[in-house]
């Protein structure tokens, strides 16, 4: 399974805008689990997957339809049976929320952050990156994630949430028993 942290690193460094969705709430029976993740090109190119069918289905053409005029934004999808075709074999029952941003290589903060990400990556290395969900936020805005790598090395940060370098080593301190930034099974 290709790591999505490397491909948005890669992406943003050929100047690619991309969008991210990844799923942030899951209750019930559903294709993945939260923290499942894919990137779309504006082309429609899907890298990684939040499950197939009809969720990433939808997902990819909202993200795709609002490539000209891009915000984040979350979509929520209720798998209970009353959205699909009766001709439908398989159905999850649960209920997914999907949250999609956009990364544009024109955000140099953010650009700079995923680089740091996938040199911690490719040294065997973890980390633990925070990002705002939030509605609205454009891809040319000051970069909305703080990365922490397991040296206490911190980049990058929240708009208009400020921390002492020592209230975020102790917030983080906790969260890097287990790298955060080794994927497994795609999350």
């Amino acid at each position: 399974m290709e790591n999505i942290y490397l491909a948005v690193a890669e992406l943003l460094a050929a100047g690619e805008t991309v969008a991210w969705a990844r799923i942030i709430r899951q209750q019930g029976s559903s294709p993945r689990t939260t923290g499942a993740m894919c990137l779309v090109l504006k082309d429609g190119t899907v890298r990684g997957t939040i499950g197939g069918g009809k969720l990433e289905y939808e997902t990819v053409k909202k993200a795709c339809e609002k490539f000209d005029d891009p915000e984040s934004f979350q979509l929520h999808f209720e798998m209970t049976g009353t959205e699909v075709a009766s001709t439908e074999k398989m159905l999850c029952g649960g209920m997914v929320d999907v949250y999609v941003e956009y990364l544009s290589p024109g955000n140099e903060r953010e650009r700079d952050l995923f680089a740091r990400v996938r040199e911690v990556i490719e040294k065997g290395k973890g980390g633990l990156l925070v990002s705002l969900v939030a509605e609205g936020i454009k891809p040319k805005t000051s970069c909305n994630r703080v990365f922490m790598d397991d040296g206490g090395n911190i980049f990058g940060g929240i708009e208009g949430i400020y921390f002492t370098e020592e209230e975020l080593e102790k917030w983080f301190s906790s969260a890097l028993i287990v790298p955060q930034l080794r994927e497994k099974d795609g999350r």
